[in-house]
């Protein structure tokens, strides 16, 4: 256990933000190994089980009453990436370590967890999908958009989560009257136009419950979300009638700030509808 007891312990930080309450939920993982422990040589993989067990353990914590009735003190992060003694030890850390740490600690757990399974633990993507129970892929996007950047006067009904549906792999089809999209979902007239310059889009939607378009359009490279609508001026405009064979449709003006992979999240009302992914050199 000396070989998994320090790493286990940052790994229950991560979650409680308590370096005491920490080693107490390790030291019960410890005791769960010793009663199974003539069932070890059992387990194929040890390493992805101790931890699954650590992080369900922490998360029990986090349900409980007597934690939610704990006040949590701001702590440093840089404990998962050396030997330091506990946070409380690391205050004289240079400026910049002590804003990471405190980015990554404000993230939602989901998006914290991978970060630090990957980057600090060093864990390949297969083996946090064992330990979290999770895809690949949607390891692969939490690791993407934990750091999407959203301003100030994005509708209040897009948040963080949204930004997980973006599949990168699945690049939108010609499926219809050079409609490219997602056939019987959404798709756009004008796209394969040069459009990092002013140009006219126009978007059909098929099965939309409302006459309100909200677009958030993000860049892979940058994990920046901005409005497309209008030339950017919007957020939502307001469908019109069916057209081309869909329900709904409004053209608009649009121009692409830069070339590169991008990703366009279309809200029926306040409702993620669909996600358009382009390929945008020109």
């Amino acid at each position: 256990m000396d070989r998994y007891g320090e790493n286990l312990t940052k790994m229950a930080y991560n979650y409680v933000k308590d370096w005491k309450l920490a080693e107490d939920i390790v030291q019960d993982v410890f005791v769960v190994c010793c009663h199974h422990y003539d069932k070890l040589d059992e387990i194929l993989d040890f390493k992805p089980w101790i931890y699954r067990l650590t992080i369900n353990k922490s998360k029990d914590v986090l349900k409980s009453a007597s934690y939610r009735k704990t006040v949590i003190q701001s702590s440093l992060l840089t404990i998962f990436k050396s030997n330091d003694p506990p946070p409380d030890m690391l205050l004289n850390k240079r400026s910049e370590e002590e804003t990471l740490s405190k980015s990554v600690l404000k993230l939602p757990v989901k998006y914290r967890e991978v970060i630090i399974l990957y980057y600090y633990e060093e864990l390949s993507i297969a083996k946090i999908g064992d330990i979290l129970t999770l895809n690949s892929n949607t390891v692969k996007t939490r690791l993407k958009t934990q750091g999407i950047k959203l301003p100030e006067n994005i509708p209040g009904f897009v948040e963080q989560q949204d930004f997980e549906e973006i599949d990168w792999d699945r690049e939108a089809v010609n499926f219809d009257r050079g409609i490219i999209g997602n056939e019987n979902k959404s798709g756009v007239i004008g796209i394969d136009i040069p459009s990092l310059t002013p140009q006219k889009w126009m978007w059909h939607l098929w099965g939309n419950k409302t006459s309100d378009l909200t677009v958030v359009e993000v860049h892979e490279g940058s994990q920046t979300a901005y409005p497309i609508l209008d030339n950017g001026w919007k957020w939502t405009m307001q469908l019109g009638s069916a057209v081309n064979g869909a329900d709904a449709h409004v053209p608009c003006a649009i121009t692409i700030p830069k070339p590169g992979e991008w990703a366009f999240l279309l809200y029926d009302g306040d409702e993620l509808f669909d996600v358009l992914v382009y390929e945008i050199e020109e």
